[in-house]
């Protein structure tokens, strides 16, 4: 876990959800990571990473809690990218999607109306079994579709000219702006996608994502009901 107690507040940091760039921009108001490995010693982030952890220490339970957030569908597709590809997609690779689509179908295994991650392999469970937030309290969220609003939001964030104009600078030069050669859109079926909607299916709705983002589609409401009743095969 991750915490300011001048502000009183935990990070939560999910990979591939903007937080590197957010813990840049944290280090300015006293934040400190807090990991197994380092003794649950408080790190000063200028001289280590965030953590990626997600428990929250019984001393601190009495904070306030922000997270990073991803559409599920656009973060299970990054992690994929991130720590599952041989080399970066290309724009002009015409087979990453029936890979990736394999890769799905390996790692989350649906029984019955309930969809759970392979047990054989345990850094896909790291990444994703951590992050359901389907117990998890958030006071706030920071949505990496809407990165630069959240944080300005956050009431620890100063207003003055001088640190508005760090925090865009420090957004504007993130590599995330890069173009990308391929949409999370392009990639899923409808049948990933259902294996990927339920297994998150609590951030979808704490975090006001659409179920139906999987495709740049469009979706009749007899489809958008199909798609939400229909069994898992």
């Amino acid at each position: 876990m991750n915490v300011s107690n001048e502000n009183r507040v935990i990070w939560l940091a999910p990979e591939r959800t903007g937080s590197s760039i957010t813990k840049k921009i944290f280090e300015k108001y006293n934040f400190f990571s807090i990991t197994k490995k380092n003794d649950y010693k408080l790190v000063n982030f200028r001289k280590n990473t965030h953590s990626h952890e997600n428990d929250i220490l019984e001393d601190y339970l009495d904070y306030s809690v922000i997270t990073n957030i991803r559409n599920p569908y656009d973060r299970v597709f990054a992690c994929y990218q991130k720590f599952y590809l041989e080399k970066p997609i290309l724009k002009n690779n015409t087979e990453f999607k029936g890979k990736f689509l394999g890769w799905v179908n390996e790692n989350f295994w649906s029984l019955g109306p309930y969809v759970f991650l392979s047990p054989r392999y345990d850094d896909v469970r790291n990444y994703f079994q951590k992050w359901t937030f389907d117990t998890q309290t958030v006071d706030f969220y920071i949505k990496m579709e809407n990165l630069q609003e959240d944080i300005m939001n956050l009431p620890f964030i100063s207003k003055d000219d001088e640190e508005i104009n760090r925090i865009l600078t420090l957004i504007s030069e993130n590599p995330f702006r890069n173009e990308r050669h391929h949409s999370f859109q392009d990639v899923y079926d409808e049948k990933s996608a259902k294996l990927i909607y339920e297994f998150f299916k609590p951030c979808f709705y704490k975090f006001d994502y659409s179920p139906f983002s999987f495709t740049k589609e469009h979706l009749s409401d007899n489809d958008k009901i199909t798609f939400i009743h229909k069994p898992m095969d």
